[in-house]
């Protein structure tokens, strides 16, 4: 299936500005999409909150990454960064076109953020037709960045010699990442939690099938985590992170080996064949069961590749909210300290599902995918998938890429599932010049 709507020969390269990682990738479309090169740098704990430290790395390193990585072309498609975009659910009349909804939203904006509307760079998705005191009124999720943000990205493309080939919000490339999933009749009805577990936030989306419906971004990422067991145990935030995927790794002893690009489909067919007994059989997790899974899904024809089951570990109540994972199984000290950011993401994604519920009473969810690199701690995603009570993956986007023995890598081996490669895929499929 072609990866995008590029007539030019050669593909974009998609920049993905995350705030821990900057990723670059680029991916060839055709029947079977191949993947040319890819990159990542770690952005150093100290230029990350620092605009102007933060703008001067990226603008030696970008650079060297594409010279490197062998990247192709001119053309770029950026992320708009989630930790600076504002997300929300809006409803506005119904108008004449694209503009009047934007200009609508521009005003909302200044009320509820006190933004000034020529400072700020907006867009939107139009979820459908509500009524309001019984007025029929339009949903649309609105996206919001302030436009200096988008101007220093511009900066460092031009310092690149690149051309802007379009920026996309991270919930809408999230999305898109999967979206060659729902080519069926029928997949429109498959209603899809995805949530991406990020550094700095944590990005909350529901679809329908192949389109967007829902999307939020909730305050809680990873260095929320790791800021809390640095005060916990008194020790600096790198340590701290070291810690915790150590706990976090250490104690997934029913996780499978994490598969390789080359060997994902044929891993993937033997744990779908297990997630497929604990789907079909609508209840809770076993000790025999590889998947979280306390709702029927009603896919049928099997589970896509690219969704490895999170392991579960063992029955446990949909409503209870374990703290036995996120900072390993026997250290209570760190289990007691990533308790109550847990319990916050728990109860943000209650809510996500209760007003998605509200908008479409007809479309309870019926699976719900991990990805983000903060979605590698298996024992994390295991506790809010048994929380939120929904047959759960880690999503894996690299899992349906052809591999040519070409493709340069730069900052990883490539070999493994990379969750938090979401974003910079799906920016593969968005769009040019939007």
């Amino acid at each position: 299936m072609a990866l995008g709507f590029f007539k030019s020969s050669i593909a974009p390269v998609a920049i993905d500005f995350g705030y821990a990682e900057l990723k670059l990738l680029q991916v060839q479309p055709g029947e079977t999409a191949t993947l040319v090169a890819a990159a990542r740098e770690v952005i150093p704990e100290a230029v990350r909150n620092d605009p102007a430290a933060r703008q001067n790395f990226l603008g030696d390193r970008l650079p060297r990454l594409i010279r490197e990585g062998g990247f192709k072309g001119k053309t770029a498609i950026c992320s708009i960064p989630a930790w600076q975009t504002f997300v929300q659910h809006m409803q506005v009349r119904p108008g004449d076109g694209a503009d009047d909804i934007t200009s609508q939203l521009k005003t909302q904006l200044q009320a509820v953020i006190a933004c000034d509307p020529n400072n700020v760079v907006v867009r939107h998705v139009e979820v459908g037709e509500v009524f309001h005191e019984n007025q029929p009124m339009l949903e649309v999720i609105c996206f919001a960045v302030a436009r200096d943000v988008v101007m220093r990205q511009i900066d460092l493309l031009n310092r690149c010699r690149m051309e802007i080939g379009g920026f996309h919000a991270e919930p809408i490339a999230v999305v898109k990442s999967f979206e060659h999933l729902y080519r069926r009749d029928g997949d429109d009805r498959i209603t899809t939690m995805y949530v991406d577990l990020g550094a700095s936030c944590t990005k909350a989306m529901i679809a329908h099938g192949r389109e967007i419906r829902f999307a939020k971004s909730i305050p809680v990422g990873g260095r929320h985590f790791d800021q809390r067991f640095a005060e916990v145990f008194n020790c600096d935030v790198a340590e701290a992170r070291l810690r915790r995927h150590a706990a976090a790794h250490g104690s997934t002893r029913a996780t499978p080996a994490r598969e390789t690009g080359r060997a994902a489909p044929a891993a993937a067919g033997a744990r779908n064949a297990q997630a497929a007994h604990v789907s079909s059989s609508g209840g809770s997790s076993s000790a025999t069961a590889t998947a979280v899974a306390t709702h029927h899904d009603r896919r049928s024809g099997g589970t896509p590749g690219e969704f490895a089951p999170i392991p579960s570990a063992g029955p446990a109540s949909s409503q209870e909210v374990r703290m036995d994972a996120g900072g390993g199984d026997g250290d209570p000290a760190m289990n007691q300290a990533a308790s109550h950011l847990i319990e916050q993401l728990v109860d943000e994604l209650r809510l996500c599902e209760r007003y998605h519920r509200r908008l479409f009473s007809d479309r309870p969810l019926d699976r719900l995918v991990f990805v983000g690199g903060e979605s590698m701690d298996r024992p994390l995603c295991r506790q809010i998938a048994e929380a939120m009570g929904v047959v759960t993956y880690q999503g894996n986007p690299f899992g349906r890429l052809r591999r040519s023995g070409e493709e340069r890598f730069v900052g990883f081996d490539g070999t493994h599932a990379e969750p938090g490669w979401a974003v910079a895929l799906g920016l593969c499929a968005c769009p040019a010049n939007a």
